[in-house]
């Protein structure tokens, strides 16, 4: 049974969201109901949840701060806006903080199907190949590497973060996984891109920014490198959910 959170100013639109999104069907138990976003916060600080429903405009701290105060302090659940706003730079600053989807209201209950079905997937998933990392320095090295590569993730500044001398740091990366330090973290941001594609984001600017290169041109020439196929290649190659259902 997986954990849930559902954060709403509105009482009855709390109501709403439990009648719609239907989690114990969907193998959620809700551990945490909340009329702000700052007591939400304050729970799941202490009780980490696998997936957040959260409206977006609830007075001093919103469902977006929210969720860039859980990605700031490397909480990972699902993240669900709830939003009667559609506006592409709510969307966009959604999509930075590691959102997995923005559903506007009024909610549909054939979308919220589909969107709790993927998120069960997706965790479902993260909890299959959940990686076990060596208690060791390359160990914790390659740890930071895959929580922090969507980041501005300097070898410098994985250095200060493990104590380590730059230059033995690099060697440490290079001897253990194979491949230089810039090469292992652009991979880790190539299978997040990928991800991001699987949930709809095909946007290249954005897609770029969310995964940390400065540029489109620089995310379009590592994704190339990485998979042989641009990133709309990519997109184009993938199976569509309308196809797949089809029997």
């Amino acid at each position: 049974m997986y954990h849930a959170v559902i954060v709403d100013d509105d009482k009855w639109a709390l109501a709403d969201i439990r009648q719609s999104f239907r989690f114990s069907h969907w193998g959620f138990d809700v551990t945490g109901e909340y009329q702000n976003a700052s007591d939400a916060f304050s729970f799941i600080e202490a009780n980490p949840p696998d997936l957040v429903v959260s409206d977006i405009k609830m007075g001093e701290m919103s469902g977006l701060d929210l969720a860039r105060k859980c990605h700031e302090h490397q909480f990972d659940p699902v993240f669900i806006i709830v939003s009667g706003y559609d506006s592409f730079a709510y969307v966009q600053d959604a999509f930075r903080y590691g959102v997995f989807f923005y559903l506007l209201k009024p909610i549909d209950d054939d979308q919220v199907a589909e969107v709790m079905e993927k998120a069960r997937e997706k965790l479902d998933e993260r909890s299959k190949n959940r990686r076990v990392y060596s208690d060791d320095a390359l160990g914790r090295a390659l740890q930071y590497i895959d929580e922090h590569c969507c980041e501005h993730l300097t070898l410098d500044r994985l250095a200060a973060a493990m104590f380590m001398n730059p230059s033995y740091l690099s060697q440490l990366i290079s001897k253990g996984v194979g491949i230089p330090f810039v090469s292992y973290r652009n991979k880790q941001r190539v299978e997040q891109a990928k991800a991001l594609m699987a949930q709809g984001q095909h946007n290249v600017s954005i897609l770029a920014e969310n995964i940390g290169f400065v540029s489109p041109g620089q995310f379009f020439k590592v994704f190339k490198q990485e998979t042989s196929m641009s990133p709309q290649q990519y997109i184009n190659a993938q199976p569509s959910e309308k196809s797949g259902r089809q029997k």
